[in-house]
């Protein structure tokens, strides 16, 4: 089975002043670039696509990009030790069932279609999560129990990079989402196997469900994959770095 690129976008001040899906509801050119660059490295997956990226929220964790939430004004300053650990262990919980369980909620997660997890936020989101081991996600466990931990070790664009800046940032955000959106194929899926029965996100059962209308809602199973996204040693793909021609 071939796996995909997964991103996870911070979210951002500046927001709509009525409840909107959560990937329109932040409002500034930063984070529209964000959910741009998310949008075109995520196009892999089809029309489970929305599955493949979510929004990083200090008051909600991990939020699909689907669901509509009201707009709140909590960061992830206004939280004190107690709260920062409980929203850590929140979003490590979430993004273990997320990133083992998109698609579908019974697979195994060794056959997870993330192969690569963006994260785009800042330092004060990240380290907060780093220190309390929230991407390594959920390992371990009680007597009987068995959890998988991430399928990925996280990438941080905007730490490796050592931007000077949000401008700078914006730039290479609009730059690479160009790159990728024009690149022949940006990332391949044979097959999850299986489908999605259910009517809102394995990881997100604590939310109200979805409206039939979205996305998220009434998946239907995940089998016949467009030619394509079907990989094979004969097709040639567009290094989207680079732009040289190789094969896969």
């Amino acid at each position: 089975m071939s796996r995909g690129t997964f991103v996870l976008v911070g979210c951002g001040a500046a927001k709509a002043d009525e409840p909107r899906p959560a990937g329109d509801l932040y409002t500034s050119n930063y984070a529209m670039l964000k959910n741009r660059y998310a949008e075109a490295a995520t196009a892999w997956a089809d029309e489970h696509q929305s599955s493949a990226w979510a929004i990083l929220s200090a008051e909600h964790g991990i939020v699909p990009p689907a669901l509509e939430i009201e707009p709140y004004h909590t960061t992830v300053d206004d939280l004190d030790d107690d709260a920062l650990n409980r929203w850590a262990d929140r979003v490590r919980s979430q993004l273990t069932d997320w990133l083992n369980w998109p698609f579908q909620s019974d697979n195994d997660p060794r056959g997870s279609p993330c192969g690569r997890l963006v994260v785009l936020a800042g330092e004060r989101y990240i380290k907060p999560l780093e220190a309390r081991d929230a991407f390594r996600g959920n390992v371990g466990g009680g007597a009987g129990q068995s959890r998988p931990g991430l399928p990925c070790v996280p990438e941080f664009p905007f730490r490796e990079h050592d931007f000077d800046g949000i401008g700078e940032q914006m730039a290479w955000l609009k730059e690479r989402a160009e790159q990728i959106a024009g690149a022949a194929e940006t990332d391949t899926l044979a097959s999850v196997g299986g489908g999605y029965d259910r009517e809102r996100p394995h990881w997100h059962l604590d939310r109200p469900p979805f409206p039939e209308s979205t996305e998220q809602a009434g998946l239907d199973r995940f089998e016949d994959v467009p030619d394509q996204y079907i990989a094979t040693e004969q097709q040639q793909l567009i290094a989207a770095d680079g732009g040289e021609e190789v094969s896969r």
